[in-house]
Order: C-alpha cells, then sequence, then structure tokens
C-alpha cells in the first residue's frame, strides 16, 4: 500500500478521539494504581505509585501516542499497534530494573510496587489502539 492509497486522516476528529482515550486512560490507570497499591499494601512514600504521578504519567505518554498516531497514520494504518505495543513493551525496562533496586534507591520500594507498575505501562496502549482501530 501506497501512502497515496491511504486514507485521509482528519486532525481534528483524530485528535478529538485521541483526548477522550487520553481522558479514559488516565482515569483507569488512576483506578488500577490505586486498586494495586491497595491490595499490595504499598508504602505511601512509593511516589510512582501516587495518584499524581500515575496521572501525569499517563497524560504524557498518551498524548505522545496521539501525536504518534497522527505521524505514522499518514504513512501506514497497520504500522500504529505494533510501534503502540513496542514502546509500550520498552516501557518495562523501568519497573523491571526497579526490581534489582532496593530501598535505598526509592523510598517504599517493594518487589509488589514494582510489579505494580507494570500493567500501568501497559493500560494506556491498550486504550489507545482500541480508539484508533475503531477508526478503520
Amino acid at each position: 500500500m501506497t501512502v497515496s492509497e491511504i486514507a485521509p486522516v482528519r486532525t481534528g476528529r483524530v485528535v478529538v478521539q485521541g483526548l477522550v482515550a487520553t481522558a479514559v486512560a488516565v482515569v483507569l490507570n488512576v483506578a488500577v494504581g490505586l486498586a494495586l497499591r491497595a491490595a499490595l499494601g504499598v508504602d505511601d512514600a512509593f511516589l510512582p505509585l501516587t495518584p499524581g504521578a500515575i496521572a501525569f504519567f499517563t497524560l504524557l505518554s498518551s498524548l505522545a501516542g496521539v501525536v504518534t498516531y497522527l505521524i505514522v497514520r499518514r504513512w501506514s494504518a497497520r504500522a500504529f499497534p505494533i510501534i503502540a505495543f513496542g514502546v509500550a513493551a520498552v516501557s518495562l525496562a523501568g519497573p523491571l530494573n526497579l526490581l534489582r533496586a532496593g530501598d535505598a534507591d526509592w523510598e517504599g520500594l517493594t518487589t509488589g510496587a514494582a510489579l505494580a507498575l507494570i500493567p500501568l505501562h501497559i493500560l494506556p496502549a491498550v486504550v489507545l489502539v482500541t480508539a484508533f482501530r475503531r477508526r478503520q
């Protein structure tokens, strides 16, 4: 498929759809993060699992996903899910690296706290891919 064969992107519509998906991802991620925090008894001192940090980084990553979709969609609609899940997989390096860290590196860090970050890295990608796949 060539660039000329791809349907034109309606930027305004994509942006609105992306902002709605971003809002959904933020709400879901905060809810999941709080549930995991409570279920695992994560210390309040572990800042990556606080609602503000979850919301902020979910917002940033999701908005970056919207911009990426707008760019990638010009060449291939099929490439976006691959890119989104690829980036999500690479982003797991952070939480997995925390498994080697100690409380001296991150206050309140436990194995459960580090593992609780994993679904929070995957969920925004799932939400964005689902939202944009419906456009096709």
